[in-house]
């Protein structure tokens, strides 16, 4: 998904856009090692607030050993760089205009499947964030990205997943959350192109990248999220592809009047090339 340029907004007045852009690259050193390497930008454009914009690049460099059997285990290394806006609040004046931020994730990744009707693949590794300015905000510790697919018929699957990630948030006072979670929710194969799925989520976040609360003006702010979300995906042909889906959960945060219910829909139309 990640080699298709798509462009994402609300549909509430205060419109954000998301432009990603990436590329990724295989390379077969031998029978059983594989090289792999991408490099990502994405672009949180708030038109309403151009000084929280955040601007993201990512390069990715990875070592794979596959079995005979197609399982595959290996070393990953992502390095990140980008912006890190400062609320008005604690920079009304705009000094810490250039507050930027590294993150670098070392993980090892892999896939496993001992049987055909079983797959699990993933990473588990550790993400350190660092900040130029206001270092209070800064994240160290272990982050994980895990699937885990049964197949009990050829046209059916249940899927389990579980997740903590680091991830940069366009916010009024954040600019990255601590992310912790997982989902569940089956799949069906309607037809060789088309497939629908539903899944079951909850997630706990935590806005770690708030100055206000590093400087300790203000407690963290802490919101769970749960919902079920309905998917479509619709291989029109070789090259256009498109997805549907609809969101609807509830949002519960240790901030007052921050509490809500919501509805979300998103149409998709990729072209792969």
């Amino acid at each position: 998904m990640r080699l298709v340029p798509s462009l994402v907004s609300c549909v509430t007045p205060r419109m954000i856009f998301i432009l990603p852009l990436g590329a990724t690259a295989r390379y077969a050193l031998g029978p059983n090692v594989n090289l792999r390497g991408g490099l990502n930008y994405v672009n949180y454009d708030r038109p309403v607030r151009e000084f929280a914009n955040i601007r993201t690049l990512t390069g990715v460099a990875a070592a794979e050993y596959v079995t005979p059997l197609g399982n595959a285990i290996g070393i990953e290394v992502q390095e990140a760089k980008g912006d890190a806006p400062v609320d008005e609040v604690v920079d009304p004046l705009h000094v810490f205009v250039n507050n930027d931020f590294r993150q670098r994730d070392v993980s090892l990744v892999g896939t496993w499947g001992s049987s055909p009707t079983l797959h699990v693949a993933g990473r588990v590794g550790r993400t350190k964030r660092e900040y130029t300015v206001l270092p209070g905000r800064d994240f160290s510790g272990p982050t994980w990205s895990v699937a885990a697919q049964w197949f009990p018929t050829t046209k059916t699957v249940l899927v389990v997943e579980s997740a903590q990630t680091v991830t940069s948030v366009i916010d009024v006072a954040a600019s990255h959350i601590l992310g912790k979670g997982w989902a569940v929710g089956p799949g069906w194969a309607v037809t060789a192109k088309l497939n629908v799925q539903a899944r079951y989520f909850k997630q706990h976040q935590d806005y770690l990248g708030d100055p206000n609360a590093a400087l300790g003006l203000t407690p963290v702010r802490q919101e769970v999220v749960r919902g079920v979300r309905l998917g479509t995906y619709w291989e029109y042909n070789r090259r256009l592809h498109y997805q549907f889906s609809i969101e609807h959960g509830n949002r519960d945060s240790n901030v007052d009047t921050r509490d809500y219910r919501y509805t979300a829909g998103i149409a998709q139309v990729r072209f792969v090339f």
